[in-house]
C-alpha cells in the first residue's frame, strides 16, 4: 500500500527517451494513493470452484494543471489571457495473486479530466497529436 503526495510538482512527457520534444505539466498537487479489494469469482458454472480475486487499485490525481510544450508555450492560456486549470484524475485497477492470469480483462482503466480549452501553435499541436494517438 502507498500514499504518495506532492505540491507543485512537473511532470515532462517526452516524445521518445532521446526528443528534446516533450509536454511538460506543472500542477499544484499530484496525489498517488491504492488499496486492495477483493471479489468472488468463478460462479459462472455450479460445477466450478469459487474462488476470491485480490485486485489492487491505484488513484492519481493532478490538480490544477498548466501544460507547456518544450518551447515554453503555455498550452491551456487563450488569447484573452486567462488560464484554465483543468484537474486529472486517473483510477486504475488490476488483479494480483496466483489467480490474476484468470482474470479478463486484465486492466481497468478510467480517466477524468476537467472541461478546459488549449491553444495550440503548429508544432504544439503536431505534439500534442502524437500523445493522443498513442
Amino acid at each position: 500500500k502507498f500514499s504518495i503526495e506532492m505540491d507543485n510538482p512537473v511532470l515532462l512527457l517526452p516524445v521518445c527517451y532521446r526528443s528534446p520534444q516533450h509536454i511538460r505539466l506543472q500542477m499544484d498537487c499530484f496525489k498517488a494513493v491504492n488499496h486492495f479489494s477483493y471479489v468472488p469469482m468463478g460462479n459462472v458454472d455450479p460445477m466450478e470452484p469459487v474462488w476470491v480475486q485480490w485486485f489492487n487499485n491505484c488513484h492519481l490525481e493532478f490538480r490544477h494543471l498548466v501544460i507547456r510544450s518544450w518551447e515554453e508555450h503555455i498550452l491551456n492560456e487563450l488569447p484573452d489571457g486567462s488560464i484554465h486549470h483543468p484537474s486529472l484524475a486517473i483510477k486504475v485497477k488490476w488483479p494480483v495473486g496466483p489467480t490474476a492470469p484468470l482474470v479478463k480483462p486484465k486492466w481497468n482503466v478510467n480517466v477524468t479530466i476537467d472541461l478546459f480549452e488549449m491553444l495550440f501553435f503548429r508544432k504544439d499541436f503536431a505534439l500534442f497529436q502524437f500523445f493522443v494517438s498513442m
